[in-house]
């Protein structure tokens, strides 16, 4: 079994990619059901499990209302969508996500009996992370059997425990700290050395050699930077295929809403309706008694609820259109200005071979002086250059006296 590699490498931590909720191109969809899922928890959830005590706590200790805490992320984050990583004004980032790979689609890949022992490594590697990493709380992860090669998604939000404010918040280094790697910006690549240690010595019990990894782009593999690559490019696509379809619902939408506004009651609305109860005779139901044309604005209302429902998606839809206009604006942009780049450049590159080829003035009267120079019978050349010598003297002596 030739030696393999280990990848241990900071995601890009996109929750709808791991979750399957959007389906990349080189996503064997037949596979899916093979995947392995650990951990599956909204960050709301998670933010409210790992933090909802003690931003209680917190309130319980502050008279001004001005200083209590509603909610701890969108305390940090703002609205920031919760299913891909967010980062704070202070540069706090809302979760983090570790990528694990052993070996290759050359030499571990899917349906190889290489790639069940990777996968092996790999699940045994994962059981035993959240007890290795008790201030990493695992939110989210999976292990993904459906591509080229088996390998792990591990979302997790750091925790660190501090004496002033939230005396628990979202802290990686504080996090790295309570565990034993210490302070600095070095923190982070110590536990990473100890967790691939770890993995390392799991896939020597399988009879697994590993070699040291080939790098590129930081900590990711080459393999693994051409893969987030390529799952980029291919996000990119499917959204600007999706753009038509989305912008015709939010139009559709759109008429809706204007049809619908102004005809719709609240629940405050409603309950407030004037009605008369009839009571029951021998037995019958009670019945309701109410105005024509607050019946007919209730039963508009009604209607409408799916048309709400549609807004509320259809509203992500017309945001996810608005980030990717700006995105595909910026691309535009950036195109066009490498394109006049390399036009000018191509253009100061001809001017400068022309000023290159054709002669100065100067040298061209050179040229025709000496071309008439020696056409001239030898004596006339003598007297000429005498006369030029008598000048030159006279000039530098001029220039002495000034001196």
């Amino acid at each position: 079994m030739p030696a393999k590699s280990i990848s241990h490498c900071q995601g890009k931590g996109s929750l709808t990619h791991n979750n399957r909720n959007f389906v990349f191109k080189n996503v064997d969809t037949h596979r899916s059901k093979n995947n392995i899922t650990y951990a599956s928890q909204t960050l709301g959830e998670a933010y409210e499990k790992c933090f909802g005590a003690a931003v209680k706590r917190y309130n319980e200790k502050q008279n001004r209302a001005d200083r209590r805490i509603n909610d701890y992320y969108v305390n940090l984050f703002g609205n920031a969508r919760q299913t891909s990583v967010a980062v704070s004004a202070n540069k706090q980032k809302s979760f983090y996500e570790t990528l694990v790979q052993v070996g290759t689609k050359d030499d571990a890949g899917i349906g190889t009996d290489d790639g069940i022992l990777a996968a092996r490594c790999l699940d045994r590697y994962m059981r035993g992370f959240q007890e290795r990493n008790p201030n990493f709380y695992v939110f989210n992860a999976v292990m993904h059997m459906d591509e080229a090669t088996p390998h792990l998604h591990i979302d997790y939000i750091p925790i660190g425990h501090y004496n002033r404010g939230l005396d628990t918040q979202n802290g990686i280094a504080q996090a790295l700290k309570e565990m034993g790697y210490g302070s600095g910006k070095d923190a982070v690549n110590r536990w990473r050395l100890a967790e691939r240690k770890i993995l390392e010595n799991i896939c020597q019990q399988y009879g697994i050699e590993i070699s040291e990894p080939q790098k590129s782009r930081g900590t990711r593999t080459v393999e693994l930077y051409k893969k987030e690559k390529d799952e980029a490019k291919a996000e990119l696509k499917e959204l600007r295929d999706n753009i038509n379809t989305l912008q015709g619902k939010k139009e559709h939408l759109k008429k809706q809403t204007k049809v619908l506004s102004g005809k719709l009651r609240t629940k405050q609305e409603i309950d407030n309706l004037p009605v008369q109860i009839t009571k029951p005779i021998f037995g019958d139901k009670e019945k309701v008694v109410m105005a024509k044309s607050d019946y007919d604005s209730l039963i508009k209302t009604a209607l409408s609820s799916p048309a709400i429902e549609a807004e509320r998606k259809l509203e992500k839809a017309a945001k996810t259109i608005t980030e990717l206009e700006i995105k595909t604006k910026k691309v535009s942009l950036l195109e066009k200005t490498v394109k006049d780049l390399e036009k000018e450049n191509r253009q100061k590159d001809i001017q400068l071979q022309q000023l290159i080829k054709k002669p100065s003035i100067k040298d061209a009267l050179k040229r025709q002086y000496t071309d008439w120079f020696e056409k001239q019978p030898e004596n006339i050349q003598k007297k000429i250059f005498n006369d030029n010598q008598t000048k030159n003297k006279d000039k530098f002596k001029d220039k002495g006296q000034e001196l």
